[in-house]
């Protein structure tokens, strides 16, 4: 961003300001690396341990498979929504920087992990005698912590002081009041380090040595020190090949297998590779031609009393050397006038030649440029169509530079270097037969001799000077010509086509070594097209009716048996539940519990190992994905905006009137002008606060990936979307994480009214965000715990759903919400 006007005093030298952003920034390589990302303190055992432990990381390493050593890939794609957050949070709480920023790091955890944060990592030793600037919604729970306090509304300041002084002026009570009750219950533990609140009971397992371990251990005194735990924590243990992700690059040993010769020869077509061929042989046939002409132009000046007697004496030459042709088969010589007398005629029969010379010299470059062309798209459109059918998998283990280079170095190449190549090495190959052609045919005696030269300059090249042995060929082949008695237009000729016969074989060896680099990149490329692809778009034999799905039997999910690839554990174990028409259902659990996986199943990103999910009567796996994936809304933490219109955000193939998306632009807030009743509802909760409208025209321009929002925008843009296709089966997972609390109440009721009639499965770290809807799923380790009515879970104070909410900070909301 550019700074317009006024001034902001920061140095920014020698590392001395970290930034967090509400979008984690990570590199693809392993937890540690991230953290440490060249920090000038390098790895400090002892410090690296605190931060782990104040941003709540501990837990989350002992499940990875590697630990800290664990590969997260582009983006941190393994990692979990609330894990990239504390990740990038320890990168700017371990790198020594005197000034820290950090845009609403919370808004991706839940409160329990929250409050850890603001205990152990805001307020923790490491950030003593350091400036922090901190963008929060959770106002009340980050002031104990804050020495200054700064609200910001409609891009202005309208409050700012310290603590102290806003509380004399009555301010802070204003303030406060905009957030959301987050006062911590008596039996809550302050000292659990979770991932989400199902860890208050799910993160308590035992241990190999029947031992209960709930959470992170932190200490109970701020005075004890690393080095009073002898034992060793539990993700040191593993090591750094469980934890790789990303596959090593395929590499091809030996020469380039005709396959892939085969294969850019179809891209360019068989056809026009065939015509170059013609051609080729057609100009060296033309060259040739050309040669022995002027060669018998040359004797006619020697011999200018009849043209006829040197052309007899011409074709006599040839009939000793094996032919049996007469003068009377060539009629235009016998009429040709001596050159000295009149030139014209033979003048026009060169031209004639070097105009057909010309032609097909013209017709060769321009097939070229075609042949290049054609192999060019044709590999770029093949390799792009597979790997737009790619399943995600492959990206999760393909690096995206890895992809690019493919797309850019490869297919650079394939445009600029290998079809000149790839004929540079015919043409050379072709002027070396057809030169050995016409030194045999003139001296036959010299065959032996050109072949044990030419096996010389291909096997030898590196041993022997190409001039040297150029040298000598010329030299035999005038030696042998000489000897043989041939006239001197054909001794011409010899000697010249045993130029070309030395130049050939040096072409032949240097460009076929520069055939066989140009085509590894052909290679690379016929690796991708090998790619293993997802299921059909369309089966036409399968494809669902129209109204599909309907509210008429709901969803049923039956011993389903998920894993990521054949060599990782499954996620989802055997998981049978039914939803029935039009349910709302909540699905919470521990950071591992696989509730994205379960989401993802339903979209058929991972398939079901075994098992089957049946919506609305019909099996999601015998149907094509583009039939399952435009009847099924998903919106994910993970939002994915286009550089374009707002209108073609919303609605991309306009099956929708601007009325219509107007409509739920102002229910998702991203609009001014709600409607009377709403407004009167949102007064009368005392919960409507005056909101600047987002977007005030739908031709609003919004930038690549949605860069011009904020993040929170962002998901409201996509609720917004989801909301306009009013698809039956909506599937939301933390799709209001970075949406401020008092905001997400009011879409949750916006999604309840909207999507009265659709099933709407919500996975959220919230509790407020699901209390109110139908029915409860809570996972943990793949497994179903519980499933049943809030009111009924909350009933049964040994239940796993119950403990959670006794637990949360907003037990007392959380208890009236179920009573309403």
């Amino acid at each position: 961003m550019s700074l317009l006007k006024g001034k902001v005093h920061l140095d920014k030298s020698n590392h001395k300001v970290a930034y967090c952003a509400q979008l984690s920034w990570l590199e693809h390589a392993t937890i540690r690396d991230n953290i440490v990302y060249g920090s000038p303190l390098g790895y400090d055992e002892a410090r690296y341990d605190a931060v782990v432990a104040a941003c709540a990381l501990e837990r989350d390493l002992e499940i990875l498979p590697a630990g800290d050593m664990t590969e997260i890939g582009e983006k941190g794609v393994s990692l979990s929504g609330g894990q990239r957050a504390r990740v990038a949070l320890a990168r700017a709480l371990y790198s020594p920087a005197k000034t820290i920023l950090l845009d609403d790091p919370l808004a991706a955890v839940d409160m329990h992990t929250a409050r850890h944060l603001v205990q152990h990592c805001f307020g923790g030793p490491l950030m003593a005698n350091r400036t922090v600037v901190l963008v929060t919604h959770h106002v009340k729970l980050c002031l104990p912590s804050a020495d200054y306090l700064v609200e910001i509304h409609g891009g202005r300041i309208e409050k700012q002081g310290s603590i102290a002084e806003l509380k004399r002026r009555g301010q802070l009570t204003e303030v406060l009041s905009h957030d959301v009750v987050e006062t911590e219950p008596e039996s809550s533990d302050k000292s659990h380090s979770l991932e989400n609140e199902a860890d208050l009971v799910l993160g308590s397992h035992e241990t190999p040595d029947g031992s209960t371990k709930v959470g992170a251990s932190t200490p109970s005194d701020e005075g004890e020190t690393e080095n009073q735990n002898p034992k060793k924590p539990k993700w040191r243990l593993s090591t750094a090949e469980a934890g790789k992700l990303v596959d090593e690059e395929a590499r091809a040993e030996g020469r380039v297998s005709w396959r892939t010769y085969k294969t850019y020869i179809q891209a360019a077509g068989y056809w026009s590779w065939g015509a170059a061929f013609l051609l080729m042989i057609q100009i060296r046939g033309i060259n040739i031609l050309n040669q022995f002409y002027l060669s018998k132009w040359g004797e006619a000046y020697n011999h200018p009393k009849n043209v006829s007697y040197l052309i007899t004496n011409w074709l006599g030459d040839m009939k000793t050397l094996g032919g049996d042709i007469t003068v009377s088969k060539i009629p235009i010589f016998e009429d040709l006038p001596p050159p000295d007398q009149n030139v014209r005629p033979w003048l026009l029969i060169y031209f004639l030649i070097s105009l057909l010379g010309a032609f097909t010299v013209l017709g060769y470059i321009s097939l070229g440029y075609y042949a290049s062309l054609q192999a060019s798209r044709s590999l770029f459109k093949r390799m792009l169509a597979r790997l737009s059918r790619a399943p995600t998998r492959f990206f999760d283990v393909t690096p995206i530079g890895r992809i690019l280079n493919r797309f850019v170095a490869d297919i650079g190449t394939v445009d600029g270097t290998v079809n000149n190549s790839a004929r540079s090495a015919l043409s050379g190959a072709l002027n070396f037969v057809s030169s050995f052609i016409v030194i045999v045919y003139v001296v036959p005696t010299f065959a032996p001799f050109a072949l044990f030269i030419a096996w010389l300059l291909v096997a030898f090249w590196l041993r022997w000077r190409y001039d040297c042995l150029g040298s000598v060929v010329v030299y035999l082949t005038t030696l042998f010509a000489l000897s043989a008695k041939v006239s001197t237009g054909f001794a011409a000729v010899v000697i010249l086509n045993s130029e070309v016969f030395a130049e050939a074989s040096r072409q032949v060896v240097r460009v076929l070594a520069q055939v066989e680099l140009d085509f590894n990149s052909v290679e690379r490329i016929g690796e991708y097209l090998d790619v293993v692809q997802e299921a059909p778009a369309i089966i036409e034999k399968s494809r669902p009716p129209a109204y599909w799905p309907s509210s008429t039997n709901g969803i049923s999910v039956e011993e389903l048996w998920v894993r990521y690839s054949e060599t990782s554990p499954d996620v989802l174990l055997g998981l049978s539940f039914e939803i029935r028409p039009g349910e709302k259902v909540g699905v919470v659990g521990r950071t591992g519990s696989g509730k994205t996986t379960l989401c993802a199943a339903f979209l058929r990103v991972v398939e079901a190992r075994q098992g089957r999910i049946m919506v609305d009567g019909i099996d999601i796996s015998k149907i094509g994905l583009e039939d399952l994936r435009t009847r099924i809304t998903v919106v994910s933490q993970d939002v994915a905006l286009f550089e374009g219109s707002v209108r073609s955000n919303l609605d991309p193939f306009e099956e929708h009137s601007d009325e219509e998306c107007w409509d739920v632009l102002r229910r998702c807030h991203l609009a001014t002008n709600l409607s009377t009743s709403e407004t009167n509802g949102a007064q009368a909760k005392g919960t409507l606060r005056k909101r600047k409208a987002v977007f005030t025209t739908l031709e609003e321009q919004i930038s690549v990936a949605g860069g011009s929002l904020s993040a929170g925008q962002r998901q409201l843009v996509a609720l917004a979307r989801a909301m306009l296709r009013r698809s039956q089966v909506v599937l939301t997972d933390e799709a209001t994480s970075a949406i401020d609390l008092e905001l997400d109440d009011q879409i949750q009721q916006t999604i309840r009214q909207e999507l009265g009639d659709a099933t709407v499965i919500t996975i959220a770290h919230r509790l407020r965000t699901v209390i109110e809807y139908d029915r409860i799923l809570v996972l943990d380790r793949g497994r179903i715990v519980e499933f049943d009515t809030p009111a009924r879970l909350l009933r049964n104070p040994e239940g796993v759903f119950a403990k959670l909410c006794r637990g949360s900070a907003d037990w007392e909301d959380l208890k009236r919400l179920v009573r309403e």
